[in-house]
């Protein structure tokens, strides 16, 4: 596990608590190991039967790595909004799934047998019109915003790590695993490739994500020099952003505390 919390040098507060008391989020790497259009045929058929947390679970076949435990000191720990439409949508991410297409044909019918009653009546009233307000369906879209934080990485300080390395080395063979987890990767000389890595998150307390992308952006912060052909600053910045996938469901609410 990469504990950047406990084991990295990125406060210049000092003493125990900072190590045990600073909030964090934990993430865990997955690596999909399974053809994408493979997966999405037999996740159709596989849903069928599942329920709760394991519907999530089995959205994608993957093998899960280490876990990394970030600093977290974002304002923000959620942010999602509900919408109510007239347009059933049977997906989270928007689209028509199976059958969705089929509930919403018989709902444009009993509108428009609804409208037509309506008018109906309207006329033989002697009314110029007829409001119909039928229920609306809950949007099931991603309505989660993206958990965003940023940490710092110091490397001005040269004493040697556990391993018996420099700091900017263990600094940088940090930043480096994060870029090489979230790129894909092509597999010899054919068109098959390898997604980014997905990751399963906790933000402590408040947030269980279950399949999120996750996408980085890396600052050279103070003077530069060059080490061993590498560019390596005084400072790193790590601003990084963990998009859910999906809407996240109460299912999860025993887990918030699991980070």
């Amino acid at each position: 596990m990469a504990n950047i919390v406990e084991e990295y040098k990125w406060t210049t507060a000092t003493g125990e608590s900072v190590k045990k008391e600073a909030p964090r989020i934990r993430a865990i790497p997955y690596e999909i190991d399974q053809n994408d259009i493979v997966n999405r045929i037999k996740n159709w058929g596989s849903q069928l039967g599942s329920g709760g947390k394991q519907y999530y679970d089995e959205l994608y076949k993957a093998k899960a790595g280490q876990g990394w435990t970030f600093p977290f000191f974002s304002d923000t720990v959620r942010s999602f909004q509900n919408a109510w439409g007239d347009q059933y949508v049977g997906s989270t991410n928007g689209s028509q799934a199976f059958g969705a297409q089929y509930a919403g044909e018989i709902t444009k019918f009993m509108d428009s047998l609804a409208a037509t009653k309506g008018q109906v009546t309207a006329m033989a009233g002697g009314k110029p019109g007829a409001l119909i307000e039928p229920p609306k369906y809950y949007q099931y879209s991603v309505d989660e915003d993206a958990v965003n934080f940023d940490f710092y990485l110091i490397n001005t300080d040269d004493s040697p790590n556990e391993g018996g390395e420099p700091s900017w080395k263990k600094n940088y063979e940090l930043v480096k695993e994060l870029i090489v987890l979230n790129r894909f990767t092509r597999e010899k000389a054919n068109t098959i490739a390898i997604p980014p890595r997905l990751w399963q998150v906790w933000v402590s307390g408040y947030r269980h994500i279950r399949w999120a992308s996750m996408s980085i952006n890396i600052e050279l912060l103070g003077m530069r020099l060059m080490k061993e052909k590498k560019i390596i600053p005084e400072g790193y910045r790590i601003i990084v952003s963990l998009t859910p996938l999906f809407t996240e469901p109460s299912n999860y609410k025993d887990q918030y505390d699991l980070a």
